[in-house]
């Protein structure tokens, strides 16, 4: 299967962690969206994302030293890379704290 170029940019909160058991350097995030929006010149794959949970691979460098605790508040831009792979851009997404 080839996935097309795409972007979303979304709000939610993280509901749980783990390790990317798929991606070494990588923190697989639970995220309940609330926010979906699309980026000019991108196909949009996670529009119908919102009210959904997602499991998005972020960048160990991103999550740094952050206490990452149920209802922290995540932001940013991610793609879908497959079926079931959503990545993080790695300078376009952001945690904020509850």
């Amino acid at each position: 299967m080839q996935i097309v170029e795409n972007w979303s940019d979304i709000v939610g909160e993280v509901k749980g962690h783990h390790p990317s058991q798929s991606t070494a350097g990588f923190t697989t995030l639970k995220i309940a969206v609330k926010d979906v929006k699309p980026v000019k010149g991108f196909s949009n794959l996670l529009q119908e994302a919102e009210g959904e949970t997602l499991e998005v691979n972020v960048p160990n460098d991103i999550i740094g030293d952050f206490d990452l605790k149920p209802g922290t508040i995540v932001s940013g831009r991610v793609r879908r890379a497959g079926l079931k792979n959503i990545f993080a851009h790695p300078e376009r997404f952001k945690i904020s704290s509850k």
